[in-house]
């Protein structure tokens, strides 16, 4: 793993904390302002999305969508200030607040078959967001006038890593993470929600020892396997294999914080909901099939690993956003209602949606894990994790 790359994932989760986009997007009275604004913003001077704007507004709009029948109240593109870069000098201002619409000049193009979104230009606002994302990042989550802004760069190609590689495989780089990030702004809008007192940030304290990483293995690869389940039957069983094996993490926690929770079970949460977005929107409307390998590359990484930072890196953090969407996706496809208001709470976590949904008994969860062992042969993962810990 590049250190750039691991840069780029701790600065997001950094945001998390710095900002919590404290300040709501447009309020009650600053939407009234607007609806007074644009009776009909075209009807003077406008401009018109190019070609290649078009087609990308085209396919966010699709994506959008799909996205209502995954999250109900996932409405950001909608309501919240957002700058799409889509060329060096260029881009695209999305629900602009009340005090910069009338520097904003309307973009009017007619988008058949999609509600159209507000969108304009701005010099103001593509000055500020330039430098924003300069370097490897195509996001920055920033505030201009008190307001939070989502920036997104679409100017350059996706970075030349494993990991952006195969999310372009399909050459949707630019919707998937584009979507994947806008979840974490309406995440930390929604931070009463998400982020509860006892959530731990340490990645260098979480617990990989030898008796947390075998297991840690274990969940990595039966993970894996349940994005491609066929059929309910399967999928209850990969669910109770999952619940057994984090119920084990979470009684053998040596951390002596309870950071296989407090870590692990949040960013389950933080980190597997916007992958869940991701992959599932884009999967079911551009058919932008990442699924193949839900661990987006690092399942072949993994056979490369070399350090104990790249081992942390996979087991500490990566490894938290495969398994929390594919625990989604599972309960999503048995038919659990409402999965998405199962996380208004900021201590309601994947392991224990899916562990209160089962409803196993202390002696279900130690027969299911012996089962799993088994059936993912838990001598060859003990003497895995054995190398991975002398590294």
């Amino acid at each position: 793993m590049s250190k750039n790359i691991m840069n780029l994932f701790l600065k997001k989760l950094n945001f998390i904390f710095i900002i919590l986009l404290t300040v709501s997007c447009s309020t009650d009275e600053e939407k009234e302002i607007i609806e007074e604004i644009i009776v009909d913003p075209c009807e003077n001077f406008s401009e018109e999305l190019s070609d290649s704007e078009l087609d990308y507004i085209t396919k966010i709009l699709i994506v959008d969508e799909e996205i209502n029948n995954l999250w109900n109240d996932f409405n950001t593109l909608r309501e919240d200030p957002i700058f799409i870069l889509t060329e060096i000098d260029q881009g695209i201002y999305i629900n602009p607040t009340a005090s910069q619409l009338e520097a904003s000049i309307p973009i009017c193009n007619e988008i058949g078959g999609f509600e159209n979104l507000l969108i304009y230009r701005n010099e103001a606002i593509l000055e500020f967001s330039k430098p924003k994302v300069e370097g490897e990042a195509h996001y920055a989550f920033a505030v201009f006038e008190e307001t939070p802004l989502y920036i997104y760069d679409i100017t350059e190609e996706p970075p030349l890593d494993f990991y952006s590689e195969y999310k372009n495989r399909n050459g949707h780089y630019h919707v998937s993470v584009f979507y994947h990030e806008l979840f974490h702004a309406y995440e930390s809008k929604n931070h009463e929600l998400y982020f509860a007192e006892n959530f731990t940030q340490s990645f260098f304290q979480f617990p990989i020892t030898d008796s947390t990483l075998p297991l840690l293995l274990l969940l990595f690869d039966v993970m894996i396997d349940a994005y491609h389940l066929e059929n309910n039957n399967q999928r209850i069983k990969y669910l109770e294999y999952y619940v057994s094996i984090q119920n084990k993490l979470n009684e053998i926690d040596p951390s002596g914080n309870n950071l296989i929770r407090n870590h692990g079970f949040y960013l389950e949460k933080l980190e597997g909901t916007p992958r869940y977005i991701e992959v599932f929107s884009t999967l079911n409307s551009i058919n932008n099939n990442t699924i193949d390998d839900p661990t987006h590359g690092y399942e072949n990484y993994n056979l490369t690993i070399s350090s104990n930072i790249e081992v942390r890196q996979v087991y500490a953090r990566r490894i938290f956003y495969h398994t929390g969407a594919g625990v989604i996706n599972l309960m999503e496809k048995l038919n659990y209602p409402n999965i998405d208001e199962s996380f208004l709470s900021p201590d309601d976590m994947v392991f224990e949606i899916a562990e209160t949904y089962l409803n196993m008994s202390n002696s279900e969860k130690e027969n299911t894990l012996e089962e799993v062992k088994l059936l993912y042969d838990w001598d060859s993962l003990v003497l895995r994790s054995d190398f991975l810990l002398s590294l």
